[in-house]
């Protein structure tokens, strides 16, 4: 085991559980036996050695004290441990390696190295600590290697690809081949595909395609506001395929709502036909991802509030400013139809009410549509490079808020379970963990470079 792979609160676990991780006949650097009768009490007090009330037997003599545990000899010194009366009593001086012959300090104190006393292999003996600390396995390949790789290259690595991340967001807007005419008919396009989570991004751009933003100020031309929130939804529900006819199967206040949608539909149709949009090129239910959506994220719930998002902002002919600034704050209620608040489809129901937009979605929308469309659109409009890069700070550091899975890995299985606290780290990790850690791209990632330079040999990605 590598001493800088190894850090010292994972030897407190070898240690407490030493039943589980270190052979039952132990010996000292010096060669002398040793037998744990007590590992001690765990001191959390920020002050003083790492166990306290040790019972141990050396080389046959039972003695009682503290134990104090170090990655290596030399802490004991750098430490200031000698001319500190708190560790006047410690009895055993625990290191992660025997490195006598490259320390410049004689040891004092009966010392035990772990490395030279594992009862598990060094696989086996990770994965155990990884589980006691969090109850899975590691997931990251190169965990625990890339322990041996100093913390801040790891986040510079994170922070150039944060640097990336958003340059991938921008040029989602700044593609010449990409952008049309009418600004706003992108930011309706990204929108919608942001709100179809990975699993429904392409049956949401294809909505958006099939109703565009032009419908959508034909639709609202032809609406008033008490009947505005009814008609988006309907046209939204009948372009993507999720509009059934009224059935037996459904509770009365379903086919209810489906009669009144139906009779919408009806009614403007020939109004947006003449206006030049096909309402006949529908999507197709079977074009939709059900399996393995979380009920909260049903299709139908997506497209209803991607109607309340087109009603409140695309449908508009707001100023590009005006429409960036809402989009990046969705926090003004949106008028909603609360049928879909307890409903997955027409036949299904949540076990209680929820909202069909979160707090977390909104920021998604926030980070990856307004933010990086906004320094595009400053851009165009002239603003200088001091300009541009305030939009692009602003967005590296926002506070992360985000609970996704991925930053649990990164956080703990990277950056030695210290905290993401900025967008730039959030980004960054998203952009590492997907173009590398999940497709095996190890020897072409800077972190998995700089091991298999210092001898570590990657997994063979395979297919």
């Amino acid at each position: 085991m590598a001493r800088a792979a190894f850090p010292e609160r994972l030897m407190h676990i070898v240690w407490r559980e030493h039943e589980v991780y270190l052979r039952p006949a132990l010996q000292l650097s010096d060669g002398s036996p040793l037998h744990i009768l007590q590992a001690g009490r765990f001191n959390d007090y920020r002050g003083g050695p790492d166990f306290i009330g040790a019972e141990l037997l050396i080389d046959g003599l039972k003695v009682q004290g503290d134990v104090e545990l170090h990655t290596s000899l030399d802490e004991w010194e750098a430490h200031g441990h000698s001319a500190d009366a708190r560790y006047a009593n410690v009895v055993l001086h625990v290191v992660l390696t025997r490195d006598d012959e490259h320390s410049s300090i004689a040891p004092t104190l009966p010392t035990l190295a772990l490395s030279e006393n594992m009862l598990l292999d060094e696989r086996t003996a990770w994965e155990r600590l990884f589980d006691t600390l969090y109850a899975r396995k590691p997931e990251l390949h190169c965990f625990p290697h890339n322990m041996q790789v100093p913390l801040r290259f790891k986040r510079r690595t994170i922070e150039k690809f944060a640097e990336a991340r958003l340059d991938e967001l921008i040029e989602r807007f700044a593609s010449t081949e990409d952008v049309p005419h009418d600004f706003a008919a992108l930011l309706y396009q990204r929108t919608l595909e942001a709100l179809g989570y990975a699993e429904n991004r392409a049956p949401m751009r294809e909505l958006a395609m099939r109703l565009p933003i032009e419908a959508l100020r034909t639709i609202r031309r032809y609406s008033t506001d008490v009947n505005r929130v009814a008609i988006f939804e309907a046209w939204f529900l009948r372009m993507s395929g999720l509009l059934p006819m009224p059935s037996a199967e459904f509770t009365d206040d379903a086919n209810a709502h489906l009669t009144e949608l139906h009779a919408i539909v009806h009614w403007l149709e020939p109004e947006l036909e003449r206006g030049g949009i096909d309402t006949s090129s529908t999507l197709d239910i079977s074009d939709w991802a059900f399996f393995r959506i979380r009920p909260a994220n049903s299709p139908y719930r997506r497209v209803a509030m991607a109607a309340a998002l087109a009603e409140h902002l695309f449908s508009r002919s707001l100023p590009t400013a005006q429409l960036l600034m809402q989009l990046e704050d969705l926090s003004a209620p949106l008028a909603l139809n609360h049928f879909w608040e307890s409903r997955t489809s027409y036949s299904d129901m949540l076990p209680a009410p929820e909202r069909l937009i979160g707090d977390e979605r909104k920021r998604a929308i926030a980070l990856n549509v307004a933010m990086p469309a906004a320094i595009v659109y400053a851009a165009t409009a002239g603003a200088s490079a001091p300009e541009i890069r305030t939009l692009r700070g602003r967005w590296m550091n926002t506070r992360s808020k985000s609970s996704a899975r991925y930053i649990n890995v990164v956080r703990q299985e990277l950056l030695e379970s210290e905290s993401v606290k900025t967008v730039r780290e959030e980004q960054g990790a998203l952009l590492l963990t997907r173009s590398f850690c999940e497709t095996g791209r190890c020897s072409q990632c800077p972190i998995g470079q700089r091991l298999i330079q210092n001898g570590w040999n990657a997994p063979v990605r395979i297919g």
